[in-house]
Order: C-alpha cells, then structure tokens, then sequence
C-alpha cells in the first residue's frame, strides 16, 4: 500500500512538471513586462563554528556583561554532543553481533545523561541573572567537561577499537 502511494506520487509530482515546462515558447501574445524590483542585499549567513568546543574555551569565563556571548556558544556545544552520539551509535550498529556491548552501552548511558545534565544546565544558563552567573556558568561548563569526558571513554571502550 505504501509502494502504491509512493508510486502514485511520482507520477503526479512527474505530470505536474512535465505540464508546467515547455509552454513558454507556445505563448502567441508574452505577457506585459513589469520592471523588475531591485535585489535587496541577501545577508550572509554566519559560518557554523567549526569546533564548538573551542568557542567555549574562549568565552566559558566571561562575565556577566558578555553573557551574549557566551549563550550563543550553547546551541553549538548541544550540536557537537549530539552528533557525537549520532555516531557512537552508528559505530555501535556496526560492531559484530556477537560482541559483548555491555561495558559500552554502560558508557554511552552516562554520556546520554551527561548531554541531558548539559541541557538543562544550559535552560537555567539562559534565565540566569547577574548575581548567580558565575555559578550557573560554571555548571554549564563543568556539563560541558563532563560529556567530552565521557565521549572519549566510549569511544575508547573495548568494544569500539
């Protein structure tokens, strides 16, 4: 049923793009031109920092009066840890069936609670005000140690050499 469906949407995506090109050149009269409107400026979008991890070396110290700068590093940091679970799991998909994953699994438990402990240091880090941001940022950055911490120890465990 699912085949059939998928089917019957190609042929329709197919038969819309087929009825919709060629025609231009058939027009016996072309339509009225109107004066294009100047481009506006297309802003650039910022380039992704290349390591997160780096970033937050650099701000994980700033007071107070550059907290900006330091809440942009956070969805980074969230990004890099979730890629690094991304692929511990595929590395994990691919080992032998009959390798024992259990130390593993182990591992990578902690370092899914240390990303959940990341995040919700990361919320408080958003609504905190200046009498407690240096405590708060210190959570955000010991989170941030810890799942590094643990991202090196799965991968290193026995069953993913």
């Amino acid at each position: 049923m699912k085949t059939n469906r998928f089917a019957l949407l190609l042929a329709a995506i197919a038969a819309t793009a087929l009825s919709t090109t060629g025609h231009a050149k058939d027009a016996e009269t072309p339509a009225p031109s109107t004066p294009a409107a100047p481009a506006a400026p297309v802003p650039t979008p910022a380039p992704a920092p290349a390591d997160p991890g780096a970033d937050w070396v650099k701000v994980h110290s700033y007071n107070f009066d550059r907290h900006r700068e330091v809440l942009a590093c956070l969805p980074g940091l969230e990004s890099k840890v979730d890629e690094q679970i991304a692929e511990l799991g595929a590395r994990r998909a691919a080992l032998p069936e009959a390798t024992d994953k259990k130390d593993w699994d182990f591992a990578m438990k902690e370092m899914v609670d240390a990303r959940v402990n990341l995040m919700s240091a990361s919320a408080e880090l958003t609504k905190t005000a200046a009498e407690t941001w240096d405590q708060q940022r210190d959570k955000v950055d010991q989170a941030w140690t810890r799942t590094q911490d643990d991202y090196r120890k799965v991968k290193a465990s026995t069953t993913n050499r």
